[in-house]
């Protein structure tokens, strides 16, 4: 079975994602499958240093890079010729995001040649984020794209319930299955643990609770935090770790907020 995944970019700088699909595609090639990921050379505002429009091969899987023309929406050309003529070989095509170029290129192709994909949406259809990020412009692309290109996917694939539930409240309709993010528990983590326990000596006897993931306004942190305090009220022992990266205001912001609970 031949298995093509498409997704504007699997820079690390566009947090879980690009890690997910990584993942995803190691295990798919352990079970005898055989991947494809078609991608831009997206890294945020610079560019993924890769060969572009050849096959790299990474782990099993066979990674195609295109060049990016616009920040914004991730808009490739390259991209859309290469998909244009090498979707048709593919058994299945499983499309990461919405609200982006490379979602409509590859739904269209797909549907043209007669080849089922499913979509991942990755939690862009949350009600947060259809609210509080560029609010006009996704009702409008979901009206005009993103709205079909569901409702003709063979599964749109949730990774949990209440991501289903915020996606049917805006309308959308279409065969949902749930399937957890996978988790590759082989990783060797120790290095980083002790070098962690090494820089912090004065937390390694403490109970402590791990906030992983890119610090973005839609995580929740501004909720976590007197959450935590009310929790060191009745275990003093207890520290939060958080780790992850963000933009320079929210951080300070988040500092500020944690120096005033006192934790």
């Amino acid at each position: 079975m031949r298995v093509l995944h498409v997704i504007p970019s699997v820079s690390p700088l566009r947090g879980g994602p690009s890690v997910m699909v990584r993942t995803m595609t190691r295990g798919l090639v352990s079970a005898g499958v055989e991947v494809d990921i078609a991608t831009t050379d997206d890294d945020g505002p610079g560019r993924l240093p890769v060969t572009l429009s050849e096959p790299v091969i990474r782990d099993g899987v066979t990674y195609w890079y295109f060049p990016r023309q616009t920040e914004f929406y991730t808009f490739s050309w390259p991209l859309t010729r290469w998909l244009a003529q090498h979707v048709r070989k593919y058994d299945l095509v499983h499309i990461h995001a919405l609200f982006s170029y490379t979602v409509l290129p590859a739904a269209y192709w797909a549907r043209r040649y007669k080849i089922p994909y499913i979509v991942k949406p990755l939690g862009i259809l949350n009600r947060w984020g259809v609210n509080n990020r560029r609010p006009y412009l996704k009702k409008l692309s979901f009206a005009l794209f993103e709205k079909r290109i569901l409702s003709n996917a063979a599964a749109i694939h949730f990774t949990s319930e209440q991501e289903r539930l915020e996606a049917a409240d805006i309308g959308v309709r279409g065969r949902a299955v749930i399937i957890p993010n996978a988790v590759d528990t082989c990783s060797d983590v120790g290095p980083d643990l002790r070098r962690f326990r090494a820089n912090s000596p004065n937390i390694n006897n403490c109970q402590m609770i791990l906030f992983l993931a890119r610090i973005d306004e839609k995580k929740g942190l501004d909720i976590l935090l007197p959450a935590f305090a009310e929790i060191q009220k009745t275990r003093p022992n207890a520290v939060l770790v958080i780790a992850g990266n963000g933009k320079r205001e929210l951080l300070s912001r988040l500092r500020q907020q944690a120096e005033r609970l006192e934790i």
